[in-house]
């Protein structure tokens, strides 16, 4: 059984021979979210449990920390034996990164990995508990998501959320190759003004009438871009506000997405 809200994942098992091929799973699940798409706002938090455990087995493993960090140690040989999680590894030394446990592959791919043991039948109270357990993993998970999001300023109503369901289907029938570009479809859904170059080149305008610059000046252009430079990143800054771009706006990223307004305002200038 699969449950997934916002970022959150569970993942329920019934055996613990199963586990080392649900991590195949939720790392190619993973892989998918991490490839396809740019500007994602957060990593998913993974929850798996392993239901109907044992009555037998070690009580300290009924403490999620605890089955965690003995459920990664008992997969850590299949970091060596497993092809699967070993194309993993591969893929991350040829980026340059050495992955030696688990842990630090899984922490790639989520931003927390948990293990919840639930026993089987004959002990209701301690099932109730586990269920507790679970039940506060999963709120303590939704919230860390909702709050990085806020932190990247990509926390969306489901309102706000529809505009970029649809972009996103509109991307891939056309376009399985690229990754998702949730900056860029924010810049889809509210525009950039087709008049945004116009309005620089009518500030450039007025910039050289009060210095008395003409077309012909020597170095002009440089001296007149690199003098308005900083209003104008102001302006498209507040612009970026104003309409609620989501996302963290990084300078290069928003560049793009100006560049043509700035070749009209630099081709046109020199003839004003």
């Amino acid at each position: 059984m699969i449950l997934k809200e916002e970022e959150n994942i569970l993942f329920e098992i019934y055996t613990r021979e199963l586990f080392e091929k649900t991590l195949v799973q939720l790392l190619g699940w993973a892989e998918l979210v991490v490839e396809k798409s740019l500007n994602q706002p957060a990593l998913p938090h993974a929850i798996v449990v392993l239901n109907a455990s044992s009555n037998r087995i070690d009580p300290a493993r009924w403490d999620v920390d605890k089955a965690t960090r003995r459920a990664m140690k008992d997969v850590q040989s299949a970091m060596k034996n497993n092809p699967d999680l070993l194309r993993y590894v591969q893929h991350w030394k040829r980026r340059g990164k050495e992955i030696t446990e688990i842990e630090q592959l899984l922490s790639l791919y989520y931003s927390s990995f948990k293990v919840l043991c639930i026993p089987e039948r004959g002990r209701q109270q301690l099932i109730s508990q586990q269920v507790e357990k679970l039940y506060k993993e999963i709120e303590k998970a939704y919230r860390l998501s909702q709050e990085q999001k806020w932190s990247e300023r990509m926390l969306l109503s489901s309102t706000e959320l529809q505009p970029y369901i649809s972009y996103a289907f509109d991307w891939f029938s056309e376009r399985l190759d690229q990754p998702f570009d949730f900056v860029a479809a924010s810049f889809a859904t509210n525009p950039i003004p087709p008049y945004f170059g116009g309005n620089i080149i009518q500030l450039a305008r007025k910039v050289m009438e009060v210095n008395h610059w003409t077309a012909d000046k020597k170095l002009m252009g440089f001296t007149l871009f690199d003098g308005i430079s900083q209003l104008i990143g102001s302006c498209i800054m507040l612009d970026s506000a104003r309409k609620e771009h989501i996302g963290i706006i990084l300078v290069l990223p928003l560049i793009r997405c100006f560049l043509t307004a700035f070749r009209v305002a630099i081709i046109h200038t020199p003839k004003i």
